[in-house]
Formats: structure tokens, C-alpha cells, sequence
């Protein structure tokens, strides 16, 4: 799973998790999993012992948030 949100300030941060039973919300938080913004400005992250990335120094515009778990999986997402 994946939760992003946008701030302003040209901030994005969000949480990385595994998908869960189905009964709850998300997993448990994924660590050391690379993330890629690309946008305006391009950034890579990792996420932190929690799971959490974040990204700042962002321009404004859409970015394409791209998730690459260690296991090869990936999940894209994009907002504005």
C-alpha cells in the first residue's frame, strides 16, 4: 500500500506498508524502499525504519510517484 500527501511548501511525504489482511487500513511499514518523484524536479527517497519517505524542495506541478520495493514490486500514484 501506499499513502502520499502533498503539502504546501513544495513538500510530499507519505507511508509505505504491506497490503494488509483486508480487515485494516495497511500493513506493516516498509523500510529501506527506494521512492522516486518525478515532476517538475526529479527526487529519490527512502523510506525510514517506519516506513515514512519524504521529499522537499519540490517545485509545483504533477509529480509521478514511483515505488520500488526490494521484492521488484512497484506501485506508481501521481497528484498535483
Amino acid at each position: 500500500g501506499l499513502d502520499r500527501r502533498a503539502t504546501g511548501g513544495g513538500t510530499a511525504f507519505g507511508r509505505v506498508y504491506t497490503y494488509g489482511d483486508g480487515n485494516t487500513w495497511g500493513g506493516e511499514p516498509l523500510p529501506g524502499v527506494t521512492v522516486t518523484l518525478t515532476g517538475p524536479v526529479t527526487q529519490v527517497v527512502v523510506t525510514d525504519a517506519t516506513g515514512t519517505y519524504l521529499a522537499d524542495g519540490l517545485a509545483p506541478g504533477e509529480y509521478r510517484i514511483t515505488v520500488h520495493d526490494p521484492g521488484g514490486c512497484r506501485r506508481v500514484s501521481r497528484w498535483s
